[in-house]
């Protein structure tokens, strides 16, 4: 009959964390419910899944215990986040119905106690590899920096997904006409095939896991290993598990070329200030921020809403004809310039059909262009001209 005395944050806490994985509209009552285990050695455990994804924190707190199991609807939730000091949990059923007691002090509590059945669990992870030995807060940067890079509603699940590619150590997001990739050099790669096999596939449903058991500041290690069909996380204080994707991160080897037809070297600060401001003056994404050079100048320039606004940029270094209009989706630019990893990065590409590179130290962006007509460049030189 379960039982344990733990304090009311950190169980509220462990409660929180294991909800990350119950989706909001479950498909079954068995997966609106958070598993809650004391095993035999006294360690509290609380388990949450929506079948895709799997996360159990542990905590070795809590006293009196006694091993057990039962479910707890996340409805009831918000009954133990009210509490305060020590609680004990306790099973109270009697033999036509289940009832869990939150004793708090002097107050008790009720709440249903539920079955979650045999299938609410971990699952198999037997003859699995360690592909990977992260660190913490490494791993919560990477991925949250990387997030926006990632496809949010494509039909082909690894396009929605963070690619670790363990012979060119790095890690890669891509959404069609952006890609971002961070390098591993860093970190341990633990296995390494040369066709590619043991490439670890993180469905971006794993990031909001992630913020809430992992550690901006923590250096402590993360271990990812993977089997046949599934991906396990192994920290400190939870097991996190995600069923392997089926299919292939796209071929983005041959995107990365030396080309360096034009470049120039703004301060980062600068830039993403720029950008920002001119795409704050509409929400319409399919118009475009154009870059140009003049008289040794670097411009940005949108006209968007009845505003047209001309940004002059300086640059350390700089070389582009002055012929040459590159236009980009700003969206774009300011998440890889939110994200990238130096004072003033290098921005470089070939001409206004082929993608715009910006590479950091670790970082390193590939954003396609889109097209414009020359009606709009007539305008930016208008303004241009205005300008000097």
């Amino acid at each position: 009959m379960l039982r344990f005395t733990i304090d009311a944050g950190k169980f509220r806490k462990m409660l929180e964390k294991a909800s990350t994985c119950i989706s909001k509209k479950p498909p079954m009552p068995n997966l609106a419910r958070i598993l809650v285990q004391v095993d035999e050695n006294g360690t509290v455990k609380a388990l949450g899944t929506d079948m895709e994804h799997t996360i159990e924190v542990r905590s070795g707190d809590a006293k009196n215990t006694y091993s057990g199991t039962a479910g707890i609807a996340i409805d009831d939730l918000k009954v133990i986040s009210k509490m305060t000091g020590d609680v004990t949990m306790e099973d109270s059923s009697t033999e036509k119905e289940g009832w869990l007691s939150l004793k708090c002090g002097s107050r008790i509590v009720s709440i249903p106690k539920y079955e979650c059945g045999e299938s609410i669990g971990l699952p198999c992870m037997e003859t699995e590899d360690l592909i990977l030995t992260l660190n913490e807060s490494w791993l919560l940067k990477t991925l949250t920096d990387l997030l926006p890079f990632t496809s949010g509603n494509d039909h082909i699940k690894a396009y929605e997904a963070f690619h670790f590619d363990m012979l060119n150590k790095r890690v890669d997001a891509f959404a069609g006409a952006v890609l971002g990739t961070r390098a591993l050099d860093s970190q341990c790669v633990e296995q390494a095939a040369a066709d590619g096999t043991g490439n670890i596939l993180l469905h971006r449903k794993c990031v909001p896991v992630f913020k809430k058991v992992l550690c901006w500041d923590s250096d402590k290690e993360v271990k990812i290993f993977q089997n046949k069909g599934f991906v396990h996380v192994e920290g400190r204080d939870f097991t996190y598990t995600l069923r392997r994707i089926d299919g292939e991160f796209p071929q983005i080897n041959k995107v990365f070329k030396n080309a360096c037809e034009y470049y120039f070297l703004p301060k980062r600060a600068d830039i993403l200030e720029s950008i920002k401001f001119a795409a704050g003056f509409s929400k319409e994404r399919k118009l475009p921020l154009v870059i140009h050079s003049s008289r040794e100048e670097l411009y940005l320039y949108r006209s968007s809403g009845g505003y047209e606004i001309l940004d002059r940029i300086e640059t350390k270094r700089m070389k582009m004809k002055e012929s040459l209009f590159i236009a980009f989706n700003p969206d774009y630019l300011i998440e890889a310039f939110k994200v990238v990893d130096k004072d003033e990065p290098v921005c470089r590409g070939v001409d206004e059909k082929d993608v715009l590179y910006i590479d950091g130290e670790e970082y390193h962006f590939v954003i396609c262009p889109v097209c414009i007509d020359s009606d709009l460049k007539g305008r930016m030189l208008e303004q241009i001209d205005r300008a000097k």
